[in-house]
């Protein structure tokens, strides 16, 4: 009698809700009709992940600095995912994270009725270097043609270096500690991630990596080994599919990273920020990748020079360590391979770079674009991001 009594009440107090807000009783029988209709078309697994990321969307939707901290999670942990779906074109995850975080902060402008825009002087050059780029693909349509592949690939160029201004306007001093502790976490379990994957077994390791072809990734052959030789030494990859992408990502934010711990802190915090940085410096490592190891020994020994002496320190017994220790001894051998020239993939990258120069000579002033080239002698890609946004 009770528990029939108790039903009555919480039926009577539904119809009388869903009387009140018809709205409400509208809304979740359209959620209901969706569901049921997603469930008869692409079955009760997909369902399910559609009604996941929509509550996903939702809670992103709340705050603008959610999307902001998933734009960075993709960008670190999944970075050339893609939607499982083909409309035309594929949209990626980084892609819907950036237009998303774009969307939201222009909302919060307008509700809080913000008229001026804060560039500082970075920005001033990152809209020069903006309006330079614009004026590029517009000379380089005139010798060839674009195709939705070079149309979609100068979008997100514009997309991501756009995202500096959002980013800009949206950080405030609370939010910005609290991002910079993401930035803290994120390469931290990237770098767990690729430590794990290069030490499993190489046929599990491929295994767990191409399950990622839902996403976008490729399968199949998805390991790396130093001048694509299996007999060599495996490199670290991560979820990045290209040891240098892998460490040039970990040099980054192991540089961001650092700073933190020479900070005054409780010894558990101390503690977390140097587990981090040994793992990013493990991953780097098992990379193999020289350019993105010089470059983050560049960054510390200017880090070390201007502001934490320690730090100095630090680097020359990490130096010592490295020369003689026996398991990076193939470490240094590649190293010094690589600065002598004397491996094939440095003799390739050498007449790469040789090319691009000639391409930039030729086109000094606005390069040749982002569609082609305008001479058969020549081409467009070079293994240096830099010499690449030289070339085009």
């Amino acid at each position: 009698m009770r528990q029939q009594t108790m039903r009555l009440s919480l039926e009577d107090s539904l119809r009388a809700g869903l009387g009140r807000n018809p709205a409400v009783a509208l809304l979740c029988l359209a959620g209901a009709v969706l569901a049921g209709s997603l469930v008869t078309l692409v079955g009760p697994v997909i369902t399910v992940a559609v009604l996941l990321g929509f509550g996903v969307v939702l809670v992103l939707a709340t705050d603008v600095i959610y999307p902001l901290w998933a734009s960075l999670a993709v960008i670190v942990l999944l970075p050339f995912a893609t939607l499982p779906v083909d409309i035309g074109v594929t949209p990626t995850f980084l892609e819907l994270a950036l237009v998303g975080t774009i969307g939201l902060a222009l909302v919060r402008r307008l509700r809080m009725d913000r008229q001026g825009l804060f560039l500082s002087p970075v920005g001033v050059m990152l809209a020069l270097f903006l309006g330079l780029s614009v004026a590029s693909f517009v000379l380089g349509v005139s010798h060839s043609r674009p195709t939705i592949t070079s149309l979609r690939r100068f979008a997100d160029i514009l997309l991501g270096l756009g995202f500096f201004f959002v980013v800009l306007d949206v950080l405030s001093e609370a939010t910005l500690i609290r991002t910079y502790y993401v930035i803290l976490a994120l390469p931290g379990a990237a770098a767990a991630l690729g430590i794990g994957l290069y030490f499993l077994p190489p046929w599990l390791s491929e295994r767990l990596l191409s399950a990622l072809r839902v996403v976008g990734y490729p399968s199949g052959g998805v390991l790396r080994y130093i001048e694509d030789n299996p007999e060599l030494s495996l490199r670290a990859i991560g979820t990045s599919v290209d040891p240098n992408v892998y460490g040039g990502m970990l040099a980054i934010l192991g540089g961001l990273a650092v700073p933190r711990f020479f900070l005054p802190a409780p010894p558990r915090r101390r503690l977390a920020v140097a587990s981090v940085l040994a793992l990013i410096f493990g991953a780097l490592l098992l990379t193999f990748s020289r350019g993105s190891m010089f470059g983050l020994t560049v960054a510390l020994g200017a880090l070390g020079l201007f502001r934490e002496r320690r730090l100095l320190w630090m680097l020359a017994l990490a130096a010592v360590a490295v020369l003689i220790l026996p398991p990076t001894r193939g470490y240094v051998l590649h190293f010094l391979e690589g600065v002598q020239g004397q491996d094939l993939a440095t003799q390739m990258r050498f007449g790469e770079y040789k090319d691009a120069f000639l391409l930039i000579g030729r086109y000094p002033w606005f390069g040749v674009g982002f569609t082609g080239v305008p001479d058969v002698d020549i081409y467009l890609g070079v293994s240096s991001v830099y010499l690449l946004i030289a070339e085009e």
